[in-house]
């Protein structure tokens, strides 16, 4: 019995190495040298236009977007608590995936 691979077209024979290589994206990368991304912190949220902002660039000053958009300068924001990571996330920098550990 064969097993139908997803997105084969043709049902009768079995998929070539080449068909694998353009559906299937893999890479030769090692990942040897990774950087740690860090973990989420907490963002504000303007309760106007709803723009998602940290702390850090806003630096206390007025909504960037209202302003653009309006004229006004608004300061009215809302703090929206960052989640808990459970999962240590990883970049590669020779090919830029993303490796998430628990």
């Amino acid at each position: 019995m064969r097993i139908p691979v997803a997105g084969y077209r043709d049902w009768g024979s079995v998929p070539t190495r080449k068909y694998f290589a353009k559906v299937c994206v893999m890479t030769s990368c090692r990942h040897m040298n990774l950087v740690l991304l860090p973990n989420e912190k907490n963002r504000l949220r303007c309760r106007h236009c709803h723009l998602t902002i940290s702390a850090d660039e806003l630096q206390g000053s007025y909504c960037p977007e209202c302003y653009e958009a309006s004229g006004r300068k608004l300061y009215d924001f809302e703090e929206i608590e960052a989640g808990e990571q459970e999962k240590t996330r990883y970049r590669c920098e020779q090919c830029g995936v993303v490796i998430e550990t628990e």
